[in-house]
């Protein structure tokens, strides 16, 4: 994992350089952003573990 300073630094360079702002101010967007993280924390921890599909079909064939 990253160190916070460096990823920090990251963001900050890449930000930049695709002509975005480091800071976000707007509440409107603040909310858009946590809307989307919040369902992508949903779908991540609603997700089933099922094992691959080559696995599921080698399983299938020994069985």
């Amino acid at each position: 994992m990253m160190p916070r300073e460096e990823l920090r630094a990251w963001v900050r360079r890449s930000c930049e350089a695709q002509g975005v702002p480091f800071l976000i101010s707007d509440p409107v967007v603040l909310d858009k952003v946590a809307s989307i993280l919040r369902e992508a924390d949903r779908r991540a921890r609603n997700m089933p573990t099922t094992p691959p599909k080559q696995e599921r079909e080698a399983r299938r064939r020994a069985a």
